[in-house]
């Protein structure tokens, strides 16, 4: 029933929840809009596979577990039980920024040696969800 669903009729712990998840939801109602206007208007699908975005990333193409919604988020869910941590990939010459704490993750920095420092599996501790910024 509505009651059942009214913020009010959960204790406070869980209101704190429910907010931050609506506020969520509120920044990336815009975004989320936009990618249903062009998947309407030119065919792309708002949720895509890796290889989508990165295809000349050879290492995106065998990806299961992470996807990006548009071409700016990735998400690397946690699929087990019990999980702290999450392992995605970076694809080459990006810069990823996590969402809630707008740390930098950067897949081959400047100077760095080709295998080595960004590329590669990352561990992202807590929140999986990055938003990119492509350097080239």
């Amino acid at each position: 029933t509505a009651k059942d669903q009214d913020p009010l009729a959960f204790s406070s712990t869980y209101r704190k929840i429910i907010k931050q998840t609506m506020e969520l939801r509120q920044n990336f109602i815009i975004y989320l809009y936009t990618l249903f206007y062009i998947a309407h208007t030119k065919g792309h699908p708002v949720m895509r596979a890796m290889m989508l975005e990165f295809s000349e990333d050879e290492e995106t193409h065998g990806l299961e577990q992470q996807f990006m919604v548009g071409d700016a988020i990735m998400v690397c869910p946690v699929l087990e039980k019990n999980a702290r941590s999450v392992r995605c990939y970076l694809p080459r010459e990006t810069i990823w920024y996590d969402f809630y704490t707008a740390e930098v993750f950067e897949a081959n920095p400047p100077n760095s040696q080709p295998g080595k420092q960004g590329r590669g599996k990352r561990n992202c501790e807590k929140q999986s969800t990055k938003r990119k910024k492509r350097t080239s």
